[in-house]
């Protein structure tokens, strides 16, 4: 695995504009977050109605398959609990957030 690069953030910054994301974030920060179970699952949901399509499964797997090096085939087969430890290597929670603010700004 590699670390996130500036080409990953040109990446990102089109899956936001394909998937709604700006759309999605206004949902969730109406969302009731009292229970953080359920706003998990809600946030789970949408962002799932979002990428319910092959397409855009197929973006997703190929945006990950940068920073994971491998083909976008090897990451649509990965184990979600290895997808999601995967996510966390490549950047932590500091840099999560850094790199998405980040590309809010270059839409």
């Amino acid at each position: 695995m590699r670390r996130l690069t500036l080409d990953d953030t040109f990446n990102a910054a089109e899956l936001i504009e394909i998937f709604q994301l700006p759309e999605v974030y206004a949902k969730l920060a109406k969302a009731d977050r009292s229970d953080p179970v359920g706003f998990a699952t809600m946030a789970m949901i949408v962002f799932m109605k979002q990428a319910g399509t092959d397409d855009n499964r197929k973006r997703i797997y190929e945006f990950l398959s940068g920073p994971f090096e491998m083909s976008a085939e090897e990451v649509r087969k990965m184990p979600l609990v290895e997808v999601a430890k995967g996510i966390c290597q490549v950047a932590d929670v500091e840099d999560w957030k850094a790199f998405l603010s980040s590309v809010r700004s270059t839409k």
